[in-house]
């Protein structure tokens, strides 16, 4: 991220609710309420994707996150187009709030 010029986030953030459910974000943004998960094939699985669903709604709307998730294949097969992705997420939620986005000019 940073050799991206991504800055200002937190890795493996664990956001847990007062009633104990709990959700691991790979990348937290708190100033921005935004969250990056990137998944792995084993998040593909139907079962697994709607559980995952649940939690995060359940979490991420408690703390009024917004999640841009991706999955390894898609950072995989085109890496430029994802960082891409997260600078327009990144720079979307800023000009939301009305905060600086934490990221380069590229």
């Amino acid at each position: 991220m940073r050799a991206r010029g991504i800055a200002g986030y937190r890795r493996f953030a664990n956001l847990i609710t007062p009633d104990g459910f709990s959700y691991w974000l790979d990348f937290l943004w708190a100033s921005l309420l935004a969250g990056l998960e990137v998944n792995g094939p084993h998040h593909l699985d139907p079962a697994q994707a709607e559980y995952d669903a649940r939690r995060a709604r359940r979490v991420l709307t408690h703390f009024g996150v917004m999640l841009l998730p991706l999955t390894t294949a898609e950072i995989d097969a085109d890496l430029d187009g994802a960082v891409r992705e997260v600078v327009s997420f990144l720079i979307s939620r800023a000009q939301r709030l009305g905060v600086p986005a934490p990221v380069v000019d590229l």
